[in-house]
């Protein structure tokens, strides 16, 4: 897809399938329009799962197995350049392994402006050798 050419990215619980959703949030931040937003539903943690139920088949088919922290999750999101970042719980799966598993749904928007994260590290460090 071109950039900044989709206005709404929808996601329903896929996100947590992928092993790097850092790059999940960024594609959809360079896909984006300006002003446009991301909404998801997706599967989140209380905290984080034993590293063994990271390589459990069944735990992924379930969609627990690839379940970030909430925070982390967030984190991401905000790491890709969105803001206006709004989170609410929705539907718990249960514990696992003594952590909370539960449903969460994010809004986010891209801003409006083209600044990005990368270009305001580089104008500082310009400034910096001035």
């Amino acid at each position: 897809m071109a950039d900044a050419s989709v206005d709404v990215i929808l996601s329903n619980c896929v996100i947590n399938l992928c092993e790097d959703k850092g790059a999940v949030f960024a594609e959809a931040f360079r896909v984006l329009k300006p002003a446009g937003r991301l909404e998801i539903s997706d599967m989140v943690t209380a905290g984080p799962l034993p590293l063994a139920l990271r390589y459990d088949e069944s735990g992924w088919s379930s969609c627990i197995s690839g379940a970030l922290p909430e925070q982390e999750y967030l984190d991401l999101v905000a790491e890709a350049g969105f803001e206006e970042i709004t989170s609410r719980r929705s539907s718990s799966a249960g514990v696992i392994h003594n952590v909370p598993v539960y449903g969460i749904i994010v809004s986010a928007r891209k801003p409006t402006t083209q600044r990005s994260l990368r270009t305001a590290d580089l104008s500082a460090s310009s400034t910096a050798e001035l």
